[in-house]
């Protein structure tokens, strides 16, 4: 299984359109965060998407470009396989804890 990290920048786009991407990026399979080696989740920086799987990099270049169509921006891709993924300093994704009552 192979490990692919995606950065998609969408030109001239507002933030309304970012989301209309992650939306798009996390219905086919891709995560906007990471697992350390403690199973701790970090947020990847803005527009970077991760995803394992068992495909060709030329297929996923294809499903990830369909899915920035989707925000009708010109944009521009880099598409990384990696081995591994080191990363420094990326914010912690905050778990939202739920507070039961007891009443």
């Amino acid at each position: 299984m192979s490990v692919f990290i995606v950065r998609i920048e969408l030109h001239d786009a507002v933030e309304e359109e970012y989301e209309v991407l992650h939306k798009a990026m996390s219905k086919i399979g891709f995560s906007r965060t990471v697992l350390d080696t403690n199973k701790i989740e970090f947020h990847l920086p803005k527009a970077e998407y991760g995803m394992s799987a068992d495909l060709e990099p030329v297929k996923v270049m294809d499903i990830v470009t369909k899915a920035a169509e989707q925000t009708n921006k010109m944009f521009g891709i880099l598409l990384t396989q990696a081995q591994g993924v080191t990363f420094y300093n990326l914010a912690p994704v905050k778990k939202r804890v739920e507070s039961i009552s007891n009443n």
